[in-house]
């Protein structure tokens, strides 16, 4: 049977749902299988057009909702995780964020997403929208374990982490995307070093590595290249 609690914006369904309450308000939802959830947003796709309905939806085998004053405060999932969360600027639709991994957590700020953070085989996918995005192409990026800060728009990769598009792959031990300026921060972590490799060239490594993504250049720390079977560093 399945059971679903829905509010205008908002809802949550699976297979089957146990609801704990506290003080006769929702305290906690344990759905137990084929659990999925839904976010509603009303936003532009740009500045002077009309506004849009879109949705974040998250769905993984076990889900836990834990509430707060009414509100929800965060979303637990496990096993075959998945969430697709729409990144919104200013309120217009920046794009689409799809991310998946064994785990995922999404924390809450006054009803809206401020944290997700996936673990296990992380992989995630960010597809630009129209005019509202700098970056120009699909970006794919993973990890063991990656943090992303809504409000900051700031993700943190670690252990095996890389970020991949177009024709350039960075990878690096940790990695850190600042979606604002559009910069990459990789750093050595153990003996994960930074690494960029760009199709039909050879790979370039170094202790730390700063990378623009739009501009489409960067900066290498103690960095190691070969050309023309002769090794070149600095």
């Amino acid at each position: 049977v399945n059971a679903s609690l829905i509010n205008p914006s908002r809802g949550i369904s699976g297979d089957e749902m146990i609801i704990h309450y506290e003080d006769s308000s929702i305290n906690k939802i344990n759905i137990i299988s084929n659990a999925s959830a839904y976010n509603d947003l009303h936003v532009r796709m740009e500045k002077d057009g009309p506004y849009r309905n879109f949705r974040d939806k998250m769905s993984s085998k076990k889900m836990i909702a834990f509430f707060m004053e009414g509100k929800i405060a965060k979303l637990e999932l496990f096993n075959m995780a998945t969430t697709l969360y729409n990144v919104i600027d200013d309120s217009l639709l920046v794009g689409n964020n799809l991310a998946s991994g064994d785990s995922i957590f999404i924390d809450f700020l006054d009803g809206d997403i401020n944290r997700i953070q996936v673990s296990g085989g992380a992989l995630g996918e960010f597809y630009p929208e129209g005019k509202s995005s700098k970056v120009d192409t699909t970006i794919y990026y993973g990890a063991e374990y990656f943090d992303y800060h809504v409000n900051d728009e700031i993700t943190y990769l670690s252990r095996r982490a890389f970020v991949e598009y177009q024709n350039t792959k960075l990878s690096s031990g940790k990695i850190i995307v600042d979606w604002q300026t559009n910069l990459l921060d990789a750093i050595k972590v153990d003996e994960e070093f930074p690494k960029i490799e760009t199709k039909g060239e050879a790979p370039m490594q170094g202790n730390s590595m700063v990378f623009d993504i739009i501009k489409k250049h960067g900066q290498i720390d103690q960095g190691l290249t070969t050309y023309n079977q002769s090794f070149y560093h600095g």
